[in-house]
């Protein structure tokens, strides 16, 4: 197979560059062109490195009448470029290779998750409600992260506060965060590649009655799904779990994404926690499990933690409530 994906080169060679990968029973190689070249003989002990500027054509010099390819990952112009050879998809098996994580990236996860944990307790204390603005918080989260282990974030940081918590990918503004209400945070940390996720509902002064109701709601509806998980369990029961509790509250049209998803190089991975997910859960998948409901005009609540699948539950990585 030849890879093209920046995170499923790093995942089978430790190589975090530019460059294609080409993996057979007989050789592994890095194709990589000449401001690699010394980043990737550093980054790897497992794979020839091959100095390039051409690396199709040393791709057809293997001589392969079959190779497999990660379709989501290639330009029509890479495709062309492979003419003669005969390509089939390996999008799946390689994704579902990275669901079941080793020991090495249970701890790294575990160790971004703690970084992101230990942000929730200097962030809550920095915010000034009425004073502090969405783009404040998330810009001293992300300070306080990097400043403390993190190399980066895991996605932009959402901090959505008052009405604007009904917005479920809501960007930080300038708003400043009331005096009463809820303000969500929904950020992560990498650390040495490997990403963390939570939600957390902050509130500040009064808090409504329906709000108040959502957020009961929202955190039954969390522990429910988180009640049913462990190895052998569909992911799709995760989801019904998590699901049936809004849906009998009332709210069922309110919760408009999926109850969770797979972690790791990569902030979405296999498996996909919803209702049309055919996944099992397995030991040592690294998933979020983050109800939500919605509201415009009202606001929104979403919780979510990251765990690590067991044989007969799960460990909290988001253990800081």
């Amino acid at each position: 197979m030849i890879l093209h994906d920046p995170k499923n080169i790093r995942y089978f060679s430790g190589y975090c560059g530019e460059g294609i990968a080409v993996i057979t029973p007989e050789r592994k190689v890095l194709l990589v062109d000449g401001r690699y070249t010394i980043e990737a003989q550093q980054n790897t002990g497992k794979f020839e490195v091959v100095t390039t500027s051409t690396p199709y054509e040393e791709i057809s010099k293997m001589g392969f009448a079959r190779i497999g390819i990660e379709e989501n990952h290639l330009t029509l112009r890479q495709v062309k470029k492979l003419e003669g050879i005969t390509t089939f998809d390996i999008s799946e098996k390689v994704a579902n290779m990275r669901a079941v994580k080793t020991e090495t990236e249970l701890k790294n996860l575990s160790k971004a998750a703690e970084i992101a944990n230990q942000a929730l307790h200097h962030i809550t204390a920095c915010i000034q409600p009425g004073i502090t603005t969405e783009k404040q918080a998330a810009l001293e989260l992300e300070f306080w992260m990097r400043r403390n282990g993190a190399e980066s974030v895991s996605f932009d940081i959402i901090v959505a506060s008052g009405e604007r918590s009904a917005l479920p990918h809501a960007v930080p503004t300038d708003a400043v965060i009331p005096e009463n209400g809820y303000v969500l945070l929904d950020y992560g940390c990498k650390y040495n590649g490997y990403c963390s996720d939570m939600t957390r509902m902050i509130p500040y002064g009064e808090i409504s009655t329906q709000m108040q109701e959502i957020h009961d709601i929202v955190a039954v509806a969390q522990q429910a799904a988180l009640a049913v998980v462990r190895a052998g369990v569909s992911a799709k029961e995760v989801d019904e779990a998590a699901r049936e509790v809004i849906k009998q509250a009332g709210y069922g049209e309110k919760f408009v994404h999926s109850t969770g998803h797979g972690v790791g190089l990569d902030i979405h991975e296999e498996p996909r926690i919803n209702s049309k997910s055919e996944a099992i859960l397995q030991e040592n998948m690294v998933i979020t499990v983050e109800p939500g409901i919605y509201i415009e005009g009202i606001g929104g609540v979403r919780i979510e933690d990251m765990i690590c699948v067991t044989a007969d539950g799960y460990i909290n990585f988001s253990h800081e409530k």
